[in-house]
C-alpha cells in the first residue's frame, strides 16, 4: 500500500512552534522514486501552446496501483506504464487520470498492481501553455532592431514550477538525470543545461522543424532544469582551470539578441575568471562541459543558477572565513562539497566540516550568531580635552 507522507516533525521547541503555526507541508507519495527522465518538448512561439512526451524511469519501493506526480496547468493526452520484474515486462494504459489542482498533482491509476522491487517507466503525452507569468516554460516579448515585436520562450522552475513544463517529481530531494530534446523551428536556437549532441530535421504536423538533443545531465533536482528557445546569438571564451588535476576546459558563452550580444563582453570575462577561480579554490572540477549566460527581457528574479555560480550569505561567510583563517575555511568547504556534491544538505553539515578542519565549535558559535534573536549593544565612552 502506498501512502502520502508529511514532512518530518521539527526537532527543536522553536521549530516545533513555528511548524505548529504553519500548515503541514505535504510531499509526494514515496511508493515510487524517479531515477531518470527522457523529455521531448515542442515549443510554439505563435500559439504559445507546447506539446511534450516524457518517460520517467522509477524504482518501485512499495506495491501500488497509483503513480502520483506534480503537474500544474498541463493537459494529459495519454498515460501508460511499462513494468519490469524478474526478466518479465508488462505494459498497461492508465485506467484513470485524476487532477488535484490545490496540490498541483496528477495521479495515474492502473488496473493491475505495480509490485515493489520492480522498475517501471511512466510514459505521458501532454500539452501546456507558454504563459506570461514568468514561471514554468514561459514566453517573453522583445522588439528587434527593425522594430518588430518577437518572442522567446524560456524557463524559470525554482522553486516548484518544473511541473508547469512537464509532469515530474517536482521536489528538490527527488533528484534524477535528464535527457532533453527540444523540437524547434530551424532558424531558432535551442539551449538546455548540457551541450548539443545531435540536431536532425523532423516533420511535425506537416511542418519542417529540427530536433535538438542534449547530453545527459548529472543527477540534479527538477528546479535546475533549463530551456531557452529564440533568435539568439552568442560570444564565446574558454575557461582553463589549473586545478584539480585533469580539470577540463569549460566553454563559456553569453547569449543575447543580435543588437545586444556585444554588451555581454564583461559578463563573459567574469564568467571565465569565476569558473577558473572556484575550480581551483574548491579543488573540484566544474561538473558540466559548458556555462551559458543568457540575457532575457522578462525575468522574475535577479538571476537563476541552473548550474552556474552564485552567492548566498556572502557577508556572513566572509566573516567566518576571516575568523577561522583562509586555509582552514577552504579545506572545510572542500570536504563539505565532496560529500554533498549530488545530495541534499542542511546548514549544520557545513558547520560540521568547518569544525573538523579548524578545531573550532563552529555550530554552537554560528547558532548564537545567526539564530538567536537580538541586536548588539555598543557602549562608547570618551573624554573631552581642552585644546
Amino acid at each position: 500500500m502506498c501512502f502520502h507522507h508529511h514532512a518530518p516533525e521539527a526537532d527543536t521547541d522553536a521549530a516545533a512552534a513555528a511548524a505548529a503555526a504553519a500548515p503541514a507541508r505535504e510531499v509526494l507519495p514515496t511508493c515510487v522514486v524517479p531515477a531518470h527522465y527522457t523529455v521531448s518538448i515542442t515549443p510554439n512561439l505563435e500559439s504559445f501552446v507546447f506539446s511534450g512526451i516524457i518517460d520517467i524511469e522509477v524504482a518501485v519501493k512499495e506495491t501500488t496501483k497509483v503513480i502520483t506526480v506534480n503537474s500544474n496547468e498541463l493537459e494529459i493526452q495519454k498515460a501508460s506504464v511499462v513494468v519490469r520484474l524478474a526478466k518479465t515486462e508488462t505494459a498497461q494504459e492508465a485506467a484513470a487520470v485524476t487532477f488535484d489542482k490545490a496540490l498541483e498533482r496528477v495521479s495515474f491509476e492502473f488496473g493491475h498492481e505495480i509490485p515493489a522491487g520492480a522498475s517501471a517507466t511512466l510514459h505521458v503525452e501532454f500539452t501546456g501553455v507558454h504563459n506570461d507569468k514568468l514561471a514554468g516554460f514561459y514566453r517573453s516579448a522583445y522588439t528587434d532592431g527593425d522594430g518588430n515585436k518577437k518572442h522567446i520562450v524560456v524557463t524559470q522552475f525554482e522553486p516548484t514550477d518544473c511541473r508547469r513544463a512537464f509532469p515530474s517529481f517536482d521536489e528538490p530531494a527527488l533528484k534524477a538525470t535528464f535527457d532533453v530534446t527540444l523540437v524547434v523551428e530551424p532558424h531558432l536556437v535551442a539551449l538546455s543545461n548540457m551541450q548539443v549532441t545531435k540536431t536532425e530535421p523532423v516533420e511535425v504536423d506537416g511542418k519542417k522543424l529540427k530536433a535538438v538533443t542534449f547530453a545527459r545531465t548529472p543527477v540534479m533536482s527538477t528546479y535546475l532544469v533549463a530551456f531557452a528557445v529564440g533568435e539568439f546569438e552568442y560570444i564565446e571564451k574558454t575557461a582553463y582551470p589549473k586545478s584539480p588535476a585533469g580539470a577540463a576546459p569549460i566553454t563559456c558563452r553569453v547569449y543575447a539578441f543580435k543588437e545586444d550580444v556585444q554588451q555581454g563582453t564583461f559578463a563573459l570575462d567574469v564568467c571565465v575568471k569565476t569558473l577558473e577561480f572556484f575550480s581551483e579554490y574548491f579543488n573540484m572540477a566544474y561538473p558540466l562541459p559548458k556555462c551559458d549566460l543568457i540575457a532575457i527581457p522578462d525575468f522574475g528574479a535577479g538571476a537563476m543558477e541552473n548550474w552556474g555560480s552564485y552567492s548566498k550569505g556572502a557577508s556572513v561567510i566572509r566573516m567566518l572565513n576571516t575568523f577561522l583563517g583562509g586555509n582552514k575555511f577552504m579545506n572545510g568547504v572542500r570536504e563539505y562539497l565532496k560529500e554533498f556534491q549530488y545530495r541534499n544538505t542542511v546548514t549544520s553539515d557545513l558547520w560540521k566540516h568547518l569544525k573538523i578542519s579548524s578545531g573550532v565549535e563552529v555550530g554552537s558559535m554560528m547558532h548564537e550568531w545567526t539564530r538567536e534573536m537580538g541586536y548588539p549593544l555598543v557602549s562608547v565612552s570618551g573624554e573631552e580635552y581642552d585644546s
